[in-house]
């Protein structure tokens, strides 16, 4: 009589759990290693531009004495770190939300009257998490004219 080998395994198998005989094989057998599930990875989300005052900044057409406010959708680090210019130069001071999500630019001396100025905040600012800004961003605006009494 000749037996297949291959036709024993599942027999056998049956024999064993059914004998209560599986505990003892189970515990010579080494166990699957599981890794553990990866947890996903935060992904570092640029930072865009939510909205400005006034709306749209690029193109408005302000007073000398008007601050302009852009708001981001993640917060700034702090006051120190947010970097930005103003052409033709002025000097002006910046102040931030309590959320920190918000600039607030005014003018330190009222800026000229139909004038052209561009703000540019640099792609260097820092934003909480190591976010940045793609790039940079720039907005072009004006002052009114000055018509006279």
């Amino acid at each position: 009589m000749k037996i297949n080998t291959k036709s024993l395994v599942p027999i056998l198998a049956a024999l064993l759990v059914g004998a209560g005989l599986f505990k003892v094989v189970h515990h010579f057998t080494k166990p699957a290693v599981v890794a553990p599930a990866s947890q996903p990875q935060a992904q570092s989300v640029n930072v865009t531009v939510v909205s400005t005052s006034p709306t749209p900044l690029d193109g408005a057409t302000i007073t000398p004495v008007q601050p302009v406010s852009i708001t981001f959708s993640e917060p700034i680090q702090n006051k120190d770190e947010f970097r930005s210019q103003i052409d033709p130069k002025i000097d002006y001071t910046v102040k931030l939300s309590d959320d920190k999500k918000t600039a607030t630019i005014t003018p330190d001396k009222p800026y000229g009257f139909d004038q052209q100025y561009t703000f540019s905040v640099s792609q260097d600012t820092k934003f909480d998490g190591g976010k940045k800004l793609d790039g940079g961003k720039s907005f072009g605006y004006r002052t009114i004219k000055y018509s006279g009494v």
